[in-house]
């Protein structure tokens, strides 16, 4: 059962990186990001759950 966990691990790596990222091709596009980064209280008072 242990050995499981590293076969699945490696076979999943090889995957990924032999035959789904050179299907996806090269990202060129570009990453904007939104908003200040200031927390609103709105915010703040969802996140202390």
């Amino acid at each position: 059962m242990t050995v499981s966990t590293f076969v699945i691990s490696i076979v999943g790596t090889f995957v990924n990186n032999k035959i789904i990222e050179p299907r996806l091709g090269k990202f060129e596009g570009k990453i904007e990001v939104e908003g200040t980064g200031a927390v609103t209280e709105e915010e703040r008072k969802g996140l202390k759950a």
